[in-house]
């Protein structure tokens, strides 16, 4: 039974994101935004001049996969492709241990 004070530890594993396409291990993060970005308050880009670095989804891809990517959202339209091997911190992410 759970009882004030008591501590709850979890687990997390660092892991490098994947192509979603074929799983080896991504080279760029695919930025996309909502249409209309910069007048559409739901966007992340909503009101700014530069909304290369917004993002409302991403996918990542391995250099086979990067074009098919781009051109792959059915309802957001693409942003931004940004090489992984400059920005490494956003090809990590936490994976949590079961």
């Amino acid at each position: 039974m759970n009882k004030v004070g008591d501590t709850k530890t979890e687990t997390f594993i660092r892991k490098w994101h994947e192509c979603q396409f074929c799983e080896l291990p991504a080279r760029y993060r695919i930025g996309f935004t909502l249409p209309n970005a910069r007048s559409n308050p739901a966007s992340s880009g909503y009101g700014k001049d530069d909304i290369s670095w917004c993002s409302d989804d991403q996918m990542y891809a391995c250099e086979e996969h990067k074009k098919q990517i781009e051109h792959c959202h059915d309802t957001m339209i693409w942003c931004s492709t940004i090489q992984l091997k400059g920005y490494k911190h956003m090809g990590f992410y936490w994976d949590k241990v079961a």
